[in-house]
């Protein structure tokens, strides 16, 4: 399949997930995302001392996903796991055969970001030449959950940020009740659309997966 470009997509709510971002990555003190809010324990974290991020509920929530909804890629499609471990703040997991990569990135307390990238494409976002799909283009029931979360979030995502900007210990008790209540459900139902999509793309050759170059 040819195509002559590609345009380039935005996220549904990406904008606070790069704040965020950002604001992490400019600081000295990374680690406090690594940890919860000291003597504290509630359904989120289980203990109640620096409960370390790889035992909260979303992560332990998030590689079971994988798990369930995600190791068909393997079974059924011949991809291997290339990448599955902590980046800085991010969890990433890549899954790759050949010139494709399914990457999927897990940030505590946010929704996870989905995509499919081509390695064989080349990637020119002047001349609109995107070598990658978010999942959210190829499905409207990811789009949405992503849209009811971040309107949801929004204040508690901004109160967070401001928490991690000032000296005191960061309180991100507002989102880790919310993921309880809501948050957990919409990771799981999000993920398995994402996987759908994705075993879709892939039998259908659609998106990215199909092109093979660009004219």
């Amino acid at each position: 399949m040819k195509i002559t470009s590609k345009k380039s997509r935005l996220n549904v709510g990406i904008f606070l997930y790069l704040d965020i971002k950002n604001s992490l990555s400019k600081m000295s003190f990374l680690n406090k995302i690594f940890k919860k809010k000291k003597n504290k324990t509630n359904e989120f974290s289980n203990k109640s001392d620096d409960t370390p991020i790889n035992e909260s509920l979303d992560f332990i929530t998030h590689q079971k996903i994988l798990k369930d909804e995600f190791d068909f890629l393997i079974s059924e499609f011949g991809f291997k796991k290339s990448l599955n471990k902590w980046c800085s703040y991010e969890f990433t997991t890549v899954y790759s055969k050949d010139n494709i990569d399914i990457i999927i990135i897990f940030t505590s307390l946010s929704l996870p970001l989905v995509s499919i990238k081509n390695k064989k494409l080349p990637y020119d976002e002047s001349k609109n030449l995107i070598n990658s799909d978010i999942i959210e283009d190829f499905n409207f029931k990811v789009r949405s959950i992503r849209s009811t979360n971040q309107n949801r979030t929004m204040l508690f995502r901004q109160n967070f940020i401001r928490s991690l900007k000032s000296d005191k210990e960061y309180d991100s008790s507002e989102l880790e009740n919310d993921y309880i209540n809501f948050g957990k459900n919409e990771h799981i139902e999000l993920l398995k659309e994402s996987a759908k999509t994705i075993r879709e793309n892939i039998t259908k050759q659609k998106g990215v997966i199909g092109i093979t170059t660009y004219s």
